[in-house]
């Protein structure tokens, strides 16, 4: 999905825990063992996670539709 407007990407990551700022970035980070092998891998709160970044590219953000809901 197509996020084209600052106040639906902020009204986006206010609803959903696992997405956050990182300035113009919308990062979805989730549980996942497997971080420790991956270079998106984080330790975060005494486990391994997994984080994506979504970037501001072409006027918007794009999204999956399963990273959303």
């Amino acid at each position: 999905m197509k996020i084209d407007t600052l106040k639906k990407a902020e009204e986006l990551v206010s609803n959903n825990p696992s997405l956050s700022w990182d300035g113009w970035d919308i990062n979805y980070t989730y549980q996942d063992s497997l971080g420790y092998f991956k270079k998106e891998g984080i330790y975060k709160n005494n486990q391994w996670h997994i984080k994506e970044i979504y970037k501001y590219t072409n006027g918007g953000w794009n999204i999956p539709d399963e990273r959303i809901k």
